[in-house]
């Protein structure tokens, strides 16, 4: 037997309503961060080298699975599994390396030649190896990877979490 007594329906309502509401947000949220990253959408860099299982996904969508060629946008998370690795190129010359149980979003990146040329990462899990290409040697300031922690090497740079 189904219970329709007012308080039953206005509390079903206001459920409706919350759900409504966040979805909204949730939407408004997306579209303030691709307004907010100009660089959202455009291509971070290509696969280069592929083993195993390596996925990709916007904020909104189904994984992808690479393939050598591929391409990796601006904004996307980029997970390999326990067993994948990927390396890929990037536009400015440099590499990232993605290592097996891996997760890492390219934030920003724009290699124009020019002096707003930008490259920020983040690492989520595992580890990653980065070889800067011009952004990291011709604008320092602009060229970061973000992680709560980091194993720094002499002639590279690994980041581990």
């Amino acid at each position: 037997m189904i219970n329709r007594s007012p308080f039953c329906l206005s509390r079903a309502l206001v459920i409706l309503c919350l759900i409504g509401s966040c979805a909204t947000g949730q939407l408004a949220i997306a579209a303030d961060d691709t307004a907010a990253n100009p660089d959202t959408g455009k291509v971070f860099g290509n696969v280069w080298r592929l083993r195993g299982e390596v996925f990709a996904s916007g904020k909104v969508g189904v994984p992808r699975r690479l393939r050598e060629g591929s391409p990796v946008y601006v904004g996307e998370q980029v997970r390999a599994t326990s067993t994948g690795e990927a390396v890929l190129r990037t536009a400015d010359a440099g590499v990232v390396a993605v290592r097996p149980g891996a997760e890492f979003v390219p934030e920003r990146f724009a290699a124009e030649g020019k002096s707003t040329d930008r490259q920020i990462l983040r690492l989520i899990s595992g580890s990653l190896r980065v070889i800067s290409g011009w952004i990291g040697q011709l604008n320092r300031s602009e060229h970061r990877v973000i992680t709560p922690s980091a194993t720094i090497g002499i002639r590279g740079t690994e980041h581990e979490r």
